[in-house]
């Protein structure tokens, strides 16, 4: 076994960082346009490793950014390298770019499903205290899943091995 990573952990991986990244930016703006701060979402990440402590505004700033900042990136490079991985494993990275949106939305509307609906009703219930479409659905859906669909099709590998950015 190589010690170097694949193509499609390093793609998945990228395409996680640029798809939690427009998805922490939703989130941020969703928030706002519901009246909590801009940065509840970065706590809500925090309280991941913190826990619900993190969600008080007494709780020091920066310390529940840079938490929060760093278990929303982990995560995200995490469930990039997932669904690059999983396209590989079933041989569609060569997909139509239409199939790869679509896989991309499917696949955010599951991590929202089980993040929300699943840890967040039965392990992190601070999840729950959020608007579940606005600031759940929507941002993984559209923001992540659509966003990590866009990256695999812009990057999916052509017949010719070269990638491509072909409807």
């Amino acid at each position: 076994m190589s010690a170097r990573p694949d193509s499609e952990s390093i793609d998945g991986l990228t395409a996680g960082v640029i798809a939690g990244g427009a998805m922490m930016v939703a989130e941020m703006v969703m928030a706002r346009i519901l009246g909590a701060p801009a940065l509840s979402p970065i706590r809500l990440s925090s309280s991941i490793v913190i826990g619900p402590a993190a969600l008080s505004e007494t709780y020091p700033l920066v310390t529940a950014l840079a938490v929060g900042i760093g278990a929303h990136l982990l995560l995200s490079v995490l469930f990039g390298t997932i669904a690059f991985q999983a396209l590989a494993l079933v041989g569609r990275r060569n997909s139509r770019a239409w199939a790869l949106l679509a896989f991309g939305l499917g696949y955010g509307g599951l991590l929202w499903a089980v993040n929300y609906l699943v840890v967040g009703t039965f392990v992190l219930r601070q999840f729950s205290a959020v608007d579940l479409l606005w600031n759940g659905a929507v941002p993984h859906v559209l923001f992540f899943g659509f966003v990590l669909g866009i990256c695999a099709a812009v990057g999916r590998p052509r017949p010719g091995g070269e990638p491509t950015t072909e409807r």
